[in-house]
């Protein structure tokens, strides 16, 4: 099996051993669980670590993406069974640990389809932008057109003039002609 492993991240954001936070690319978060030697089992400890960084994230106006990566052979095993067979010698063997994890996990999960809905509507309102920017683009490329055909108007009307006026120089010369011609016969 492949290894997976990230080396150093290159812009550190805090400093937690466990969850690596790469933000070399613009926009671009890269999250890492770094517990390869548990095969980065979710404990109570790194969901609360990761909830906490993902609502961080998402509440960063610079971050348009959350990537999350892991260390390792694996992504992750799932929840950390040692962690939650250590509680069964509680008095209520686990119970009370097993349903804080739970819930703790559950809204985790909660905060990523939240950031994901918050997400999506940025994208959406980006979509329709970018629709409205292409209907701009349309509405420019037919101004474009007929400032062109205008040119063009204007340019057959320049010609047609200069055509009218060389056309009229040569009436006025015939007119000329005629009227010395006429003056000519009368006075003959």
């Amino acid at each position: 099996m492949q290894d997976r492993t990230i080396v150093a991240a290159r812009t550190k954001v805090g400093s937690d051993p466990l969850l690596l936070v790469d933000r070399s690319r613009a926009g671009i978060a890269l999250v890492t669980m770094n517990r390869p030697e548990q095969r980065n089992a979710l404990s109570l400890d790194m969901i609360d670590r990761l909830h906490a960084r993902l609502t961080r994230l998402a509440s960063d106006a610079t971050v348009s993406a959350v990537v999350l990566a892991a260390n390792g052979p694996v992504f992750s095993s799932g929840h950390d069974l040692k962690e939650l067979t250590a509680h069964r010698a509680d008095a209520d063997k686990g119970l009370a640990f097993y349903t804080e994890a739970m819930t703790r996990c559950s809204a985790m999960m909660q905060a990523i389809g939240y950031n994901s809905e918050v997400l999506e509507e940025i994208a959406g309102a980006s979509r329709r932008q970018a629709v409205s920017l292409e209907t701009i683009n349309e509405a420019v490329r037919q101004m474009d057109a007929a400032s062109a055909d205008s040119s063009k108007l204007a340019q057959d009307f320049s010609s047609s003039s200069m055509q009218a006026k060389a056309r009229a120089a040569e009436l006025d010369a015939i007119v000329d002609r005629f009227t010395l011609d006429r003056q000519s016969s009368i006075a003959a």
